[in-house]
């Protein structure tokens, strides 16, 4: 079982059965610090967050970064993780962050870019893919990508968002120029993708 599963059955068992966690322990085989961990899943949860556990939009080790903050702020990350598509490990680091945060503000810039506190925990952490089959320029090309790509999935992440619709007409002036610039750097890069003449079977491998 998933260990948000597991917790649920734990939960049941405790309060049909009035069973303490020592006899939980008993019962099922594992160490009280084991039980102890399960519960806390469900006992340090927001009930809104339960509800996106059991539906599969989140996942039991998403489960437990959120566990790490205080119920009212884990709405908050969770769509974020949602939203983004963040791991587990991703999740852990934006949890963290989130609680070293010096005050709101803060707490409110990792919220509305989370993608610049992850690209900083992993050029730290020295997180780089490296493809053995590649020079040293075909890595670097490679990493362009997925640069690249990240910023396209958050930036659809954003135009996604409802608030989009909000956008007044100002804003819109303001804003447009700007993807008119990523439309125009997007037609060059198609352009030079067409002049390395990929093989296009190989490169759907």
């Amino acid at each position: 079982m998933e260990a948000w599963e597991e917790a649920m059955v734990l939960q049941d068992l405790q309060r049909t059965h009035s069973l303490n966690q020592h006899s939980l322990s008993r019962l099922t085989g594992y160490s009280r610090s084991w039980i102890c961990r399960r519960l806390s899943l469900i006992d340090k949860m927001d009930e809104g967050i339960s509800s996106d556990i059991m539906m599969g939009v989140l996942t039991s080790s998403h489960a437990r970064a959120l566990t790490k903050l205080p119920r009212g702020n884990q709405g908050e990350i969770a769509r974020v993780i949602a939203t983004y598509g963040l791991t587990s490990r991703q999740s852990d680091v934006l949890a963290e962050a989130f609680l070293k945060a010096k005050d709101k503000d803060q707490q409110r810039y990792i919220l509305a870019h989370p993608e610049q506190i992850l690209r900083k925990d992993q050029s730290d952490s020295g997180e780089e893919p490296y493809d053995v089959r590649l020079s040293s320029y075909g890595n670097d090309l490679m990493q362009g990508a997925g640069y690249v790509i990240r910023a396209v999935k958050i930036m659809l992440a954003k135009l996604d968002d409802q608030r989009t619709s909000m956008l007044n007409e100002t804003e819109k002036v303001i804003i447009t120029p700007g993807f008119v610039k990523v439309t125009e750097y997007t037609k060059k890069l198609t352009e030079v993708m067409t002049h390395l003449q990929i093989d296009k079977s190989a490169a759907t491998k």
